[in-house]
């Protein structure tokens, strides 16, 4: 699967790489704690403000209880984002998620659903649960302030090697491809040259919770998020 904001460009960036493909954001089998135990961190409740975004939209979140047949440690969130231009319609995500105490940070798990039809591609959008039709979680790291939010989305690349290096239990897909190009060489003849391209298609992590957790908590701060956040003012 390709694996590949919940709030602005995060949840885009997700949402377009799951169903279009391009880019690859690890998909994570296992959350770091049962969405049924977890505890639902009501001093993310509220509305923001992205303050660092383009120009051009003005993109509001909305986070609060989930209700009716969902986990007891799920919450809600609704991302809206409004162009500017006054033509182009405002564009609505709702989901689910829970999150996971580490430190002075909190973990956020989104859950992807399997596509509900067959020729469309796995999901973040959804208002409705179904616990059974959860293919895995993408994760990003909160760092919550009396008046905002700031938001650090997981490195691919560090994830990566993590898996390759025995770090933490995945799977890695590549394509390989070749390129045939034609360059001068030293006496200036027209000769083809293979030039060979690998590309990431999906990462898969299968580790546990209780290893992932501890996966996370050794490289919260040490690469395995990007250090630089996006913003969250808050707007209740």
């Amino acid at each position: 699967m390709h694996a590949t904001m919940m709030i602005g460009r995060l949840l885009l960036a997700a949402t377009t790489c799951l169903i279009f493909g391009g880019c690859t954001i690890p998909l994570f089998e296992h959350p770091l704690e049962s969405p049924d135990a977890a505890t639902v961190p009501h001093e993310l409740f509220g509305v923001y403000k992205q303050i660092d975004g383009p120009d051009n939209v003005s993109h509001y979140v909305h986070v609060g209880p989930a209700g009716g047949e969902t986990p007891a440690g799920m919450f809600r969130f609704l991302s809206i984002s409004q162009p500017l231009d006054g033509l182009t319609p405002l564009k609505a995500t709702q989901g689910f998620a829970l999150a996971t105490r580490v430190g002075e940070f909190h973990i956020m798990q989104i859950p992807v659903f399997s596509p509900i039809k067959r020729d469309s591609g796995p999901q973040i959008d959804r208002d409705s649960w179904d616990g059974s039709a959860v293919a895995g979680y993408i994760m990003m790291r909160l760092r919550v302030h009396a008046n905002g939010i700031e938001m650090s989305y997981i490195d691919s690349l560090f994830m990566e090697s993590a898996v390759e290096n025995g770090s933490v239990r995945g799977t890695v897909e590549r394509t390989e491809t070749t390129h045939v190009i034609t360059v001068p060489n030293d006496d200036g003849e027209l000769v083809e040259t293979a030039i060979p391209e690998s590309k990431t298609d999906a990462i898969t992590i299968t580790a546990d919770p209780h290893s992932l957790l501890s996966f996370v908590r050794k490289n919260i701060e040490e690469g395995l998020f990007s250090q630089s956040p996006i913003k969250f003012q808050r707007n209740d």
